[in-house]
């Protein structure tokens, strides 16, 4: 078995020197110069030290499909895979089709002697998987384990034969465009090389120069931006995680053994799955919400009264400040056994955490002109009688809902009852998350502050690990078991999976080290604080939308800004965590900033705005930059939809699918893959087209399919749909 590096084997491999060859025409004994290394756990598992990125391109049959299913049948025109190893790129290969691109992955396998496990990385696995899944059931048999994250969604596959698939968009968290620009590796993505709307048949298609190049890139921009992260991190190909979470979390884990973690993990997570639940039903997320007052009107100019520009206020990495800060469950809750009265609550929230349920009866705003209501209509359990405004509950007859007791006291603050019911009170005693936790996150902070304008690949990596921190604390320690069909091609949950067993196992496991309800809180806290800068707003100014860590309003209060920055500033020190200071300027957690001023501003529902970002005034004139558009499920991009005209933001715009790149994925699943009339070997697919998506009136809108997952947000633009 090869396992050092020798400088003999470095020659050999240049000496050889990089090609881009088709597929047949490769000599795969050259793979046997590859170094095969143990793992360096129990199993010892033996692996290729060779860095593997494979992409599809597709391609439909005709220009216009006919009505029938089978006219959208896509298919792979064209494959390549990119090799690396030693920081050198070796060889990519490329074929035409898809059935060989599994018979290539074997021939490089049988070529690495010694070698149990090879893994295989594709840019977003779940597209090229529909198309590739039947040839590779034919060359590898059935997949022998397979991981999903949700439907039509696996990240992580593997065969008895030892190879591996895995997604690397899950991991990178970012499109093959933007990962290799971060990445400062030498292939960048060649955009503009592929015309996506071309029909390539089989039997009257070659790919050009320019197309070659494309597949060329895609594939050695894979490999070198996995090479970089895998060096910055300090990994190995086999112990690269399999998402952007996973980075902190596997540091964080080490730490945290040295120092009993587990043990305090299990002081803190509830007995059985049923509390576990009740937890997850009290976990909310972000708060978004818009003005009801300024919808559809332009700001500035709507209130002549009110400042000549908005301005948005904006937390600095508002969710590790909460970790650092605030304090937390500091032991497992305990059922209150009496009545318990809102004013218990509220005495008692600094000294304990409370969860439990609220059960209240005709609920009013205390003042009807609150610009942003608490309550959210899709965290009731009940409900009767409902008038909401964006999702959030401006008065109910009855509702029922799991609380904190911070979400309590915002939403004693801001609602009357007739009669309440505080019901299932548990309780546990408050104290600040654990000193080894919390200065791993202090350092990932400091580490991204530092590195600002310095290495590139390094900054990249500590800012993704900054962000993926609330991620690992906000995991559900059970999730549904989703497995594939691997006839029909659907993803179903496993009707024979067992909570609670699978919940024990969680406890008992060793590398667990994260109590739930850590995200809880650090979500909690969150929109307390947002709700306290919404508050720095003056009475003559607007406040007029929140966006999770962000205010946007007419005009603030500065010096109630700077007692709020001040007093997050007082926290920090208190548990021994300063400024981070690089470059002469000193970068505080938690601290509100600004985050732009705009000369145009217009919302109309949550996740739905168009700003103006102001760029320069002075003697008698403004400037601005193109209007920007944050809408959930259109690309930025579809802001040239509105031809940089903000009044043509509004309840009924379509933003085109051409112009903004929204696609929709329509999923085709056959009984068995065939030749069609053109040679075109075609299995499963995908039909990916151009889709257009009308603003809807914010009362019409169901906010819940809006609601954005927070531990992972990636935009699919039309590129990254294709990759």
């Amino acid at each position: 078995m090869r396992t050092r590096i020798s400088k003999r084997l470095i020659n050999a491999i240049q000496k050889e020197g990089y090609s881009l060859t088709y597929w047949e025409d490769y000599d795969y004994t050259r793979f046997r110069k590859i170094i095969i290394r143990k793992k360096t756990n129990k199993s010892g598992t033996r692996y290729a030290d060779l860095i593997i990125m494979a992409d599809t391109e597709t391609s439909k049959r005709m220009e216009h499909p006919g009505p029938k299913d089978e006219d959208h049948y896509n298919h792979v025109c064209a494959w390549s895979i990119a090799f690396r190893s030693l920081s050198m790129n070796i060889v990519t290969l490329w074929g035409r089709k898809p059935s060989d691109l599994p018979i290539c992955l074997q021939k490089v396998k049988d070529n690495l002697s010694d070698c149990e496990e090879m893994y295989v990385y594709f840019h977003n696995l779940p597209y090229d998987w529909i198309f590739e899944r039947k040839y590779f059931f034919q060359s590898f048999g059935l997949p022998e384990a397979q991981l999903n994250v949700k439907s039509l969604y696996p990240i992580n596959i593997k065969f008895e034969n030892g190879i591996f698939l895995k997604d690397s968009l899950i991991f990178a968290q970012r499109s093959l465009e933007k990962w290799g620009k971060d990445m400062q590796v030498e292939h960048a993505k060649a955009v503009g090389k592929w015309d996506y709307d071309a029909i390539r048949n089989y039997d009257s298609w070659t790919p050009s120069q320019d197309e070659l190049l494309y597949m060329e890139c895609d594939v050695l921009c894979g490999v070198e931006c996995i090479d970089a992260s895998m060096k910055a991190l300090k990994k190995t190909i086999s112990s690269l995680p399999l998402t952007a979470t996973g980075i902190p979390r596997g540091e964080a884990r080490n730490i945290g053994r040295k120092n009993k973690a587990h043990d305090w993990f299990l002081r803190l997570m509830p007995e059985t799955y049923l509390e576990q639940m009740i937890h997850e039903l009290t976990f909310a997320g972000g708060y978004t919400h818009a003005n009801r007052f300024i919808k559809d009107l332009i700001f500035p100019g709507a209130y002549p009264m009110c400042s000549p520009f908005v301005k948005c206020k904006d937390f600095a990495s508002s969710y590790p400040f909460v970790i650092l800060a605030e304090m937390f469950p500091g032991e497992r809750f305990w059922k209150l056994r009496k009545e318990v009265e809102p004013s218990y609550i509220l005495e008692n929230s600094k000294q304990y955490a409370f969860i439990f349920k609220i059960v209240g009866r005709n609920v009013r705003l205390r003042d009807p002109r609150s610009p942003m209501p608490y309550l959210a209509i899709s965290h009731c359990m009940e409900s009767i009688n409902a008038i909401c405004d964006n999702g959030r509950v401006l008065k109910v007859d009855y509702f029922e809902m799991y609380v904190t007791e911070i979400d309590f006291e915002l939403i004693w603050e801001q609602y009357s009852f007739e009669s309440i019911e505080l019901t299932d009170v548990t309780c546990s005693r408050k104290e600040y998350l654990p000193k080894w936790f919390t200065d791993y996150v202090f350092s990932r902070f400091e580490g991204k502050t530092q590195l600002k304008g310095g290495d590139p690949v390094l900054y990249a990596i500590y800012k993704a690990m900054l962000n993926a921190l609330y991620g690992m604390c906000a995991q559900r320690p059970v999730k549904e078991d989703i497995e594939e069909d691997y006839e029909t091609g659907e993803f179903l949950p496993r009707t024979d999976f067992n909570y609670e067993d699978a919940y024990q196992k969680h406890l008992k496991n060793r590398n667990s080290f994260l109590p739930y309800c850590i995200g809880i809180y650090v979500t909690a806290y969150a929109r307390r604080n947002l709700f306290t800068l919404g508050k720095c707003v003056p009475a003559e100014e607007i406040w007029l939308y929140s966006d999770t860590d962000s205010v946007y309003a007419t005009g603030f209060d500065e010096a109630a800004i700077k007692a709020y920055n001040d007093e997050c500033i007082r926290k920090l020190k208190e548990r021994g965590y300063s400024g981070v200071e690089h470059n002469g300027r000193i970068y505080n957690l938690g601290v509100a900033e600004d985050d732009g001023t705009y000369m145009q501003f217009k919302a109309l529902h949550s996740k739905c705005y168009c700003k103006r970002p102001l760029t320069a005034t002075g003697n008698n004139f403004v400037m601005g930059e193109d209007l920007k558009i944050t809408v959930a499920g259109v690309p930025k991009r579809g802001a040239k939809t509105l031809h940089n005209k903000i009044e043509n933001f509004r309840v009924g715009t379509v933003f085109d699918g051409e112009t903004s790149g929204k696609l929709q994925h329509t999923h085709y699943f056959i009984e068995k893959a065939f030749v069609d009339e053109h040679g075109n070997e075609t299995g499963d697919s995908i039909e990916l087209s151009p889709c257009d998506y009308i603003v809807n009136d914010p009362e019409h809108v169901n906010f819940e399919d809006l609601a954005i997952e927070e531990v992972l947000m990636i935009d699919y633009e039309k590129e990254t749909a294709y990759e």
